[in-house]
């Protein structure tokens, strides 16, 4: 241990000496201390388990089994067999995206468990970790300093004994993923950052690390003056090869960085400029190792001896506290006496860093009972703080506060007397060594400390903004949940009303705005944790609650989080006023207090829906934010599918449509409700609770609205309204009802269909004609009053369409004889000129279904002759005019070149009605030869193209040779 530190002595005064020197050269901040140089034995040099000098300290435990490293049978057991297991790795990456103290041990965990994996995407999990600047819980250290310990294992132990090729893929990853950080300035996070993944890159071996250089070089995706600042920060000389090869590089950026890095690497008086100069160098200087040429360098450079005795200090403080980290992290438990030995030192400096380093280790365990070693450590340090003189505060406080972080609560002597002494501190006038007491009061949670702490931040609060860091800190105290738990004072605590005075005092300062939701989270701390978990909170909290909450002078997001508190009370007792007070708010002002009390009354849906339904019912129609009117919506779905609700949510949500629609339509600055309010409709009518009659209401007003998909999917597949056309005979007369009103609605929707849907075009379409068609007969049942039944003459028209897809084509014709008959008699249903035609059109199809083509031709004939044809009609024309071609040629003939001319000449059909009407007009009278060949030339290039049938062309080529 001497020996390494005179060694690394000598190189940090090399170090420095050397940019006093020349001018210019960047040799500050790369402390020298523990690198492994190129005297030493590579990975590759030294035979298993020899470790290169200075990379472990005296009494480091790294002969150990790592956490999360290799189990037993060495490390061919940590390989998995057949390769990936991505499952574990997936597990593994969000582990390590647990944030703050409770996810500490998850992410360290998985950390240890991917070093131990011999898949490099593992690695690259970390490596990826790494170069990610968001890192609110210093991941990037806990990895960077697991790697640095899990490289001080022999070659066959690291990444779960992968083989070379993998090993290389990860030491790639790592040295890419490292270079991040040089060459992006000396903020201290960069430099604590450089400084372990400085550690840990020392510790692999050097023609490993050359080759990964090389290879990142080669790639040519990494950022290239970075990775030569640190191959020159990783103080080997043998790297040395790996930047005199970019020395001549025609990028002018990547040379002036290769050969700066190169000069810093060798404490040359200047930078190289050829490879040449450098090999040349080599020759002279190749038997040395870094530390002679910094020593060297040191001593031609006696001038900055102070500073790199300032460097070497930095240096050995740094060593100590990475070995004190060590044994903080070992497994399968903490190593007390190795620390007590690192840490009680007479050198105070060193103390220091080591007490820093344990205090940040510490701070967020609670260690585990019954360890003597432990126990011994903690009086050691009690002993220290009782020596030290009462003017070094800075001293005495932090080897309290690790005393607190060694202690349990039940160890009563030790307890007692490091609570006393925090007590104590917190009195002191250094407000760092008062923030530090109240952290290390985290440890010991008892009533007289808790009313100690109430009154110090009381007192801080009076003090306003410039105590806000002193108040966190207590907060952060008196809330604490993990164990060992803080309460909040019982109902006969001499400090309820300090502790409630606090929290109010915080809420009520604009400059504390900060603090606010820390003290909403020590508002909502138990007084009382039950056996089985359960929380009592402080009653008066409330009553607090609710005043913050209705307060309008409060901005608008504190006053939605104290709602959101609010569902801390459940007790029946407080329900009635929560749910009164939840129902002012949702006419408050301000839309996210709006928005805040809605949500909290749909967690009230089970317990008190009707008053909520009630409410909402009245700000529906008056809510002017769409977003805040959604909001309100959702809470009134959650109440409407309670029990016994249904029929009172959907009649709410009528009775808001008919007012907003009570002139006759929903006036455009009211037209943003409709949407959320029929979709809020249509959920609660399809909810099982809804199944004995509410839904139907729904169902009515959203055909009223024209929405027939949704009012198809409540009538076909929610509740099955077919199923109900038994009920028309029912003797209940409820039953009855409901009965007719849902073959009511089944017609009401099939009117909404678009006319060009045939009801034979799909299986659902079908089905659903069928449904109508039982509606209306339900509905002709004698029961059914005249006035409830389905009657008029569009009503007619879609019945006659639904018999026909069912095939009950004599009904057809008979229903549409008799209702043309009779549509000009007095009091008759009649049809409009349009209609009329339909009906026709739809009798000629129901004769030819029948084999009546002539009469079906003579229905065709009475239409008007002028009104266009739908496609479908075309089709029948069409199929009329095949039927009559044997009885009736000249009708035939009429009606295919009606069909042709109405039919567009991209359909494929037309290339067929255009044959048929070219050879029964040729076979009617051969002098039309010359007309036809005409029409048929001009629709040539018709049968010329690939998609025209064989059998086409064929009768195309007869026609025309008749013809020519």
């Amino acid at each position: 241990m001497m020996r390494l530190g005179s060694t690394v002595t000598a190189a940090l005064m090399a170090l420095l000496l050397a940019t006093a020197l020349t001018a210019g050269h960047p040799t500050a901040g790369h402390p020298t201390a523990g690198h492994p140089t190129a005297g030493h034995p590579t990975g590759e040099d030294r035979t298993a388990g020899e470790v290169p000098a200075g990379a472990r300290p005296h009494g480091d435990p790294a002969t150990q089994t790592p956490k999360g490293g290799p189990q037993k049978g060495g490390p061919q057991n940590g390989r998995r067999q057949g390769g990936k297991d991505p499952n574990e790795i997936d597990k593994l990456r969000a582990d390590l995206r647990r944030p703050g103290a409770e996810g500490r041990e998850a992410r360290e965990t998985a950390v240890e468990r991917l070093l131990a994996m011999p898949d490099p995407e593992a690695h690259r999990v970390l490596s990826r970790e790494l170069v990610n600047e968001q890192d609110p819980d210093a991941l990037r250290l806990t990895i960077l300093r697991a790697l640095g310990r899990h490289l001080l294992a022999t070659d066959s132990m690291q990444f779960g004994g992968a083989e070379t090729a993998a090993r290389r893929q990860i030491f790639n990853s790592y040295l890419d993923a490292a270079t991040t950080w040089w060459g992006k300035g000396e903020a201290a996070a960069l430099v604590e950052l450089r400084r372990a993944a400085r550690t840990a890159l020392q510790r692999v071996p050097v023609r490993e690390l050359e080759h990964s250089a090389r290879h990142l070089l080669t790639a040519g995706n990494c950022d290239a003056p970075a990775l030569f600042a640190c191959i020159a920060d990783l103080q080997n000389l043998y790297l040395g090869r790996v930047l005199a090869a970019h020395v001549e590089a025609p990028d002018a950026l990547v040379r002036r960085a290769a050969r700066a890095s190169l000069r810093l690497l060798t404490f040359r008086g200047r930078e190289f400029k050829t490879l040449a100069e450098y090999e040349e160098w080599l020759r002279e200087h190749g038997e040395m190792t870094y530390t002679d040429i910094a020593e060297r360098a040191a001593r031609a450079g006696a001038r900055r001896i102070g500073e790199v005795q300032r460097e070497r200090d930095l240096a050995r403080l740094a060593r100590a506290r990475d070995v004190v980290l060590a044994y903080a992290d070992a497994s399968p438990g903490i190593n007390w006496r190795a620390i007590g030995r690192e840490t009680l030192v007479a050198d105070d400096a060193l103390q220091g860093a080591c007490l820093v380093a344990l205090r940040d280790a510490l701070k967020e365990r609670v260690p585990a009972a019954g360890e003597a070693q432990r126990l011994a450590f903690c009086r050691a340090l009690l002993e220290r703080w009782k020596q030290v003189p009462t003017a070094n505060q800075a001293r005495r406080s932090l080897l309290l506060e690790v005393a607190a972080y060694t202690a349990r609560p039940e160890e009563a002597e030790l307890a007692n007397a490091i609570e006393a002494g925090l007590l104590a501190q917190l009195q002191q006038s250094s407000v760092r060594e008062q923030i530090a007491a109240l952290r290390g009061l985290r440890r010991f949670p008892s009533a007289g400390a808790r009313q100690v702490i109430v009154e110090y931040a009381r007192r801080a609060v009076d003090e306003g903004g410039p105590a806000a860091g002193r108040i966190a800190a207590a907060l952060a105290t008196l809330s604490a949940r993990q164990a060992p738990r803080w309460l909040a004072p019982g109902p006969k605590a001499a400090d309820k009303a300090a502790w409630i005075d606090l929290i109010r005092a915080i809420w009520t300062r604009k400059d504390l705005a900060r603090l606010r939701d820390p003290a909403l989270t020590l508002a909502l701390s138990p007084a009382v944790v039950g056996a089985d978990g359960a929380e009592q909170r402080v009653p008066e909290v409330f009553e607090l609650l609710l005043q913050f909450a209705g307060d309008p002078q409060h901005d608008s997001a504190f006053r939605a989080s104290c709602i959101l508190r609010l569902r801390s009370w459940n007790d029946p007792g407080v329900i009635p006023r929560r749910h009164e007070a939840l129902a002012q708010l949702l006419g408050d002002p301000e839309d996210e207090v709006r928005q805040q009390a809605a949500r909290s009354l749909g967690k009230l849906a089970k317990v008190r829906p009707a008053e909520t339904i009630k409410a909402l019912r009245a700000r529906l129609g008056v809510e002017k934010k769409s977003q805040v009117l959604g909001v309100f919506a959702e809470t009134m779905v959650l109440c409407g599918v309670q029990p016994q609700m249904s029929e009172r949510a959907i009649g709410a949500i009528r009775h808001v449509l008919a007012e907003l629609g009570k002139d006759g339509a929903i006036p455009a600055a009211h037209q943003f409700r409709e949407e959320p309010l029929l979709a809020a409709l249509f959920q609660i009518a399809g909810h099982d609770n809804a199944a004995n009659g509410p839904w139907l209401a729904a169902c009515e007003e959203l055909v009223a609205f024209g929405r027939r998909d949704v009012a198809l999917h409540l009538l076909n597949r929610q509740h099955n309204a077919v199923e109900l056309a038994g009920g028309i005979q029912s003797g209940d007369a409820a039953v009855q009802a409901r009965a007719r009103w849902a073959m009511q609605l089944l017609i009401d929707a099939a009117m909404l269909k678009p006319a060009d849907q045939w009801w034979g075009s799909t299986p659902e379409l079908k089905a659903e004609a069928n449904g109508v068609w039982v509606a209306f007969g339900a509905l002709a049942d004698a029961s059914v009053p005249e006035t409830e039944r389905r009657d008029r003459a569009g009503h007619r028209l879609l019945l006659l369409e639904v018999e026909l897809v069912g095939g009950h084509y004599k009904r057809v014709v008979e229903r549409a004889t008799n209702w043309l008959a009779s549509a000009d008699q007095e009091g008759g249903v009649r049809f409009t000129s349009e209609q009329q035609d339909a009906v026709r059109l739809l009798t000629a199809e129901a004769l030819l279904q029948t084999g009546k083509p002539a009469e079906a031709a003579i229905q065709l004939a009475a239409r008007d002759q002028s009104r266009a044809l739908p496609p479908r009609a075309i089709a029948v024309v069409h199929s009329i005019a095949k039927a009559l071609v044997k009885t009736d040629a000249r009708t035939a003939q009429q009606l295919f070149d009606r069909a042709r001319k109405a039919t567009a000449k991209e359909d494929p059909v037309f290339r067929e009605r255009l044959l048929d009407w070219a050879t029964t007009t040729l076979n009617l009278d051969k002098a039309n030869a010359p007309t036809v060949l005409a029409e048929l030339r001009q629709h040539e290039a018709l049968f010329r193209t690939n998609d025209c049938p064989a059998d086409l062309r064929t009768r195309f080529e007869a026609l025309r040779g008749k013809t020519e």
